[in-house]
């Protein structure tokens, strides 16, 4: 378990977080009877902040959904975001937050194949370097374009405000499109 942990190789690093969620996933599957949720998030990011090399972020991780969808209703996640362009998992960074969402109460058929709901979404959430070379920072995001398919939920275009320990503001970022996939 330690030459996995070991700092000096942040590839076993990341491919043990990714097991840890496929992990926690399988197992939450097997309790995602109503009302318990369990869902993949996965997503492509940017941001223009200290403590974060220019390039692509990709966002992977679990979302821990206890409540029915409908009304305004908190979720959490943990996740890691690994820079992938250029590909560098010595930048990658884990996150642990909260997220608000708002469930509209009419579906809609028009539009998009399946019926659908807005579903937009206001989060908080904590940034840790494995490593330990960076300062831990926060994410503050709104996904305001954001639909709930019954099963998932995809939101385009949403923006992030990026602080510092202190929670001073150190940049911004954009979300360009985040998945989420229940397993239920």
């Amino acid at each position: 378990m330690e030459r996995l942990l070991n700092m000096k190789h942040p590839m076993r690093f990341v491919i043990f977080i990714m097991l840890v969620c496929y992990v926690a996933a399988s197992a939450g599957m097997v309790y995602a009877a109503e009302p318990w949720h369990v869902g993949i998030v996965v997503g492509t990011e940017g941001f223009a902040a200290k403590g974060f090399d220019n390039g692509e972020y990709m966002r992977a991780g679990l979302l821990f959904d206890p409540f029915p969808p409908k009304g305004i209703q908190p979720a959490w996640f943990l996740g890691a975001l690994v820079p992938v362009n250029p590909l560098d998992f010595s930048g990658s960074m884990l996150n642990i937050g909260i997220e608000l969402r708002y469930m509209a109460r009419t579906a809609h058929s028009s539009f998009f194949v399946r019926e659908w709901k807005y579903a937009p979404a206001v989060s908080a959430e904590m940034l840790i370097d494995p490593a330990g070379g960076r300062e831990v920072g926060f994410v503050v995001s709104a996904q305001l374009v954001r639909f709930w398919f019954g099963e998932s939920y995809v939101s385009f275009l949403g923006t992030e405000l990026v602080l510092d320990s202190k929670g001073l503001v150190s940049g911004w970022g954009a979300s360009l499109i985040r998945l989420t996939a229940f397993v239920h």
